[in-house]
């Protein structure tokens, strides 16, 4: 036993035993998401993903999440321990246990997005009542675009005019943010990097930016990540999305939504420019991003909001 062991960390050996998983086959890294470190692990019971977090705060509410959740299909279930708990504490960290979604062979190119609209509306109305963990933004706009700024005091003249066109955009996300819905759970990440595509329908996973905010500004990202806004047939499936998420929702507003897209964009903009520079690459993503969610503004704006 001692020589077949060595072939594993020792977290995917104590985890093994904690969850009661099963006698461990393989064990191997899985690329993704910015906040875990996940290994899956094959065992001769089933597959399981098992997560590295960020700290006993993750742990409790990525748990409360799955409770919240079990039995709808929004996300893989977080397997419990005998005590109660949803997490595993080592000297190396806090852990937790998932059953693994097998991925169909190729991402749908276009996905159901009556399905998407209806597992977001699911997952903001079932996690409405929970009194979930407060956990900063990693990447707040304010702070993270001064930062880019101080940094970046002089620049080519070149760029002076997108960067006076990304500092309007952004003024507007901040003076919005302040009337716009009371903050509620969400999930603070939901780009399709965090979706899975299973033969039984599509996963949220990685709740490791969960956090307070507008319920909104998780659908617009994962609009934003998955929808070609340009393409022939994006107004039906925007419209297909939002109706079913509709049927969850408290006060829906289209042109909130807007917002929240352009909130999601200019985000990921000013992250991209402030680790990044100020270069050709970015500042045709930062162009890119303006024009998408103006884009989804003018479909969203006449719709009624």
């Amino acid at each position: 036993m001692e020589k077949f062991e060595k072939n594993f960390s020792r977290e995917a050996i104590r985890a093994a035993e904690a969850f009661g998983i099963g006698r461990l086959l393989k064990e191997n890294r899985i690329n993704g998401g910015m906040t875990s470190n996940a290994r899956r692990l094959d065992t001769e019971n089933g597959f399981y993903v098992l997560r590295k977090l960020s700290g006993i705060a993750q742990a409790r509410n990525e748990h409360r999440v799955s409770q919240a959740l079990k039995g709808l299909d929004v996300c893989p279930e977080i397997m419990t321990l005998a005590d109660g708990s949803g997490w595993m504490h080592s000297p190396d960290g806090y852990y937790n246990m998932q059953r693994w979604i097998e991925p169909l062979p190729n991402r749908p190119t276009v996905p159901d997005y009556a399905e998407l609209g209806a597992k977001v509306g699911l997952m903001h109305a079932a996690l409405r009542g929970e009194g979930l963990e407060a956990q900063a933004d990693r990447f707040d706009l304010e702070r993270t675009w001064s930062s880019f700024l101080s940094e970046h005091a002089r620049m080519d003249a070149e760029y002076k005019p997108l960067i006076r066109r990304m500092a309007r955009d952004i003024e507007a996300c901040l003076i919005e943010s302040e009337n716009l819905m009371p903050s509620v759970p969400i999930h603070g990440d939901l780009g399709v990097w965090n979706l899975v595509f299973g033969s039984n329908g599509v996963r949220i996973i990685d709740f490791g930016e969960l956090r307070h905010g507008n319920p909104l500004f998780d659908l617009g990202s994962l609009l934003a990540s998955t929808l070609n806004v340009w393409d022939q047939g994006a107004e039906d499936r925007l419209t297909s999305c939002i109706r079913v998420y509709d049927i969850h929702a408290e006060s829906f507003e289209p042109n909130v939504l807007a917002r929240q897209i352009r909130l999601w964009n200019m985000r990921g903009a000013a992250a991209i420019l402030k680790k990044n520079g100020l270069n050709a690459e970015t500042a045709r993503y930062a162009n890119h991003v303006m024009q998408q969610h103006e884009a989804f503004a003018v479909l969203l704006n006449s719709k009624g909001g």
